[in-house]
């Protein structure tokens, strides 16, 4: 006999519906189903940490109340939960009064609110009217003493000197994308994990400089520079991974000082994988720290033939921890020359580290999530 919902414990029922929490799916829409469901929901403090100050959130509510209502429970119910915050303006008709009335909510009396922000995801584009973020820019002064990520996104020029003057735990964050310049305050120094996707700013550079402790760097496919930048070198001397997207055309990256990186992860955009110049773009971009790195994994990677792999192998005579995922041969159309929706994988090119003269210091091979000692063993016997 099947068991019906309903009777699931309360414990196994939230665990279930935790699942289904998203945008489209919040925790107010579950209240509605039964007694039951509003009664366990609403005292489960952790479905209501997510507070999305979004116009898609915006024109879901009613317009007589807009979000202000909203948010106001959220920060009730979740109690003394970190909240997850989103802020984002949006591209369509301007809500400007309905936006500040919903950040200053989120932010609380004096900030009251803000310090219990743990995540902030904000978007700052030319959308924004200039007028509504000086209304709202007063909040990030307020001290954010447990927020652990910050994701931003911006079109213009972003000056962050004097906003988040404290916050001690914040160690993660992420550049979605930006078309302008972003100063960082001082306070975002002892960040460890720096994400930069799809930045088109000729100020990488400095931004990079601002978050010397870093250890962790992620590199976009869009955060290259078509002409070396002829500023100083950049020490990053805490560095010790560095997990990169082969760029969209050949590029160069500041001049980097990487003392104690250990660990290069390279992987390719599908759609990117198809081309016949992703190899040789790689080798062009990564080429110095290919030729240092010791522990190198490639999760994805395009080669039109087993000399394209052969190529990016040679160009790291030093590694001696190699793992490896879907590198080889990609087409991007079928039989009849229709373009697929997605790239597919047709051929691995992995018998070329038969070739004992590439990666010759190999101690650990991993190749489609299978070890290879064979092609370890093989280094280690004696020429004839």
């Amino acid at each position: 006999m099947e068991a019906k919902i309903e009777d699931l414990p309360t414990e196994l029922l939230l665990s279930i519906l935790e699942l289904a929490l998203s945008r489209e799916s919040p925790p107010e829409l579950f209240c509605i189903v039964s007694r039951r469901w509003y009664r366990s929901v609403v005292t489960c403090a952790t479905f209501w940490r997510s507070i999305d100050i979004t116009f898609d959130r915006y024109r879901r509510m009613d317009r007589a109340t807009g979000l202000v209502p909203s948010i106001r429970r959220h920060m009730i119910r979740s109690h003394t939960c970190g909240l997850d915050v989103t802020i984002d303006y949006g591209s369509r008709w301007p809500w400007e009064s309905q936006f500040c009335d919903a950040v200053l909510e989120c932010a609380g009396l004096d900030g009251g609110g803000i310090r219990r922000w743990n995540t902030l995801k904000l978007m700052y584009t030319n959308n924004v009217p200039l007028k509504t973020f000086e209304k709202i820019r007063h909040i990030f002064q307020y001290p954010t003493p447990h927020l652990r990520e910050l994701s931003i996104s911006v079109s213009r020029e972003l000056d962050m000197t004097h906003l988040f003057p404290h916050a001690p735990l914040l160690r993660v964050l992420r550049v979605l994308s930006a078309t302008g310049t972003i100063t960082l305050p001082h306070t975002f120094r002892l960040v460890s994990t720096l994400y930069l996707n799809n930045t088109y700013i000729f100020g990488i550079a400095d931004l990079l400089r601002n978050v010397p402790s870093i250890r962790s760097l992620h590199l976009g496919s869009g955060v290259f520079s078509r002409r070396a930048d002829q500023g100083e070198t950049i020490e990053l001397l805490q560095l010790r991974e560095l997990h990169a997207s082969v760029p969209y055309y050949p590029g160069v990256l500041p001049s980097l000082y990487l003392p104690c990186l250990t660990h290069l992860t390279l992987t390719c955009r599908p759609r990117r994988c198809p081309k016949p110049f992703v190899v040789a773009d790689t080798c062009k971009s990564y080429g110095p720290i290919l030729a240092k790195i010791e522990n190198l994994t490639i999760l994805r990677m395009g080669c039109s033939t087993a000399d394209d792999l052969i190529q990016l192998l040679a160009h790291s005579p030093r590694v001696q921890t190699l793992e490896m995922q879907a590198c080889g041969r990609w087409v991007g159309e079928d039989d009849l020359g229709q373009w697929l929706e997605e790239p597919v994988l047709v051929e691995e090119f992995y018998s070329v580290l038969e070739m004992k003269e590439l990666c010759p210091l190999l101690s650990y091979c991993r190749l489609n999530g299978v070890d290879r000692s064979d092609l370890v063993e093989l280094r280690r016997r004696p020429t004839s």
